[in-house]
C-alpha cells in the first residue's frame, strides 16, 4: 500500500501581497503556508489561526517557499523521479507568476525535484533531490554557478 502524505511549508511574512486584485498590507503576525496537495499558498493570521485568504492557486507539486531580496516569492517544484524548477511570484506586479529557474536537459544546473532553498551571499542555493546535489544560482540573474555539495 502506498502512503500519500501531504505536507505544508510555512513562511512568516511582513510585506504586501496582491489578493483578489488588491494590494493588501500584511503584518509580521501573518503566515504563508504552501499547501503541497492542493497547489495553493494560503495566508493565515498566526495569532488567531484565522484563514485570511488564498495568495496563489494552481501550482504544480511544490516543495518550498522563500522570499527573494525584491519581496517576490520563490517556489521550488517537482515530484520524486521528475524534473524540478523554481517559480517566481511577484505580488506587486499584479500577481505575476513566471518560471525563473528551468534549466534544459544536458546543461549544468538542471534541477531534479527542487526541494529546499536558502540564500548565501546573494546567491540562491537549491537542493536538487533527484541527483543529490545542492546547486548555486546567481540571486539576480538565475544563472547557474556550480554544484556546491553532493
Amino acid at each position: 500500500m502506498t502512503q500519500v502524505r501531504s505536507f505544508y511549508r510555512v513562511i512568516l511574512l511582513a510585506a504586501s501581497l496582491m489578493l483578489a486584485g488588491q494590494l493588501v498590507s500584511v503584518s509580521a503576525a501573518d503566515m504563508l503556508v504552501l499547501m503541497n496537495g492542493s497547489g495553493k499558498v494560503e495566508r493565515y493570521d498566526s495569532e488567531t489561526g484565522a484563514h485570511v485568504g488564498t495568495v496563489i492557486s494552481g501550482l504544480p507539486p511544490s516543495n518550498e517557499i522563500i522570499f527573494d531580496a525584491e519581496g517576490r516569492l520563490l517556489i521550488s517544484t517537482g515530484v520524486p523521479g521528475g524534473v524540478g524548477n523554481v517559480l517566481r511570484f511577484d505580488p506587486r506586479g499584479g500577481g505575476k507568476m513566471e518560471t525563473w529557474l528551468d534549466v534544459p536537459e544536458g546543461y549544468g544546473g538542471r534541477l531534479f525535484r527542487a526541494t529546499g532553498m536558502a540564500w548565501l551571499d546573494g546567491d540562491l542555493l537549491v537542493a536538487s533531490q533527484g541527483d543529490g546535489k545542492v546547486k548555486r544560482f546567481d540571486g539576480k540573474t538565475g544563472e547557474w554557478k556550480a554544484d556546491v555539495a553532493l
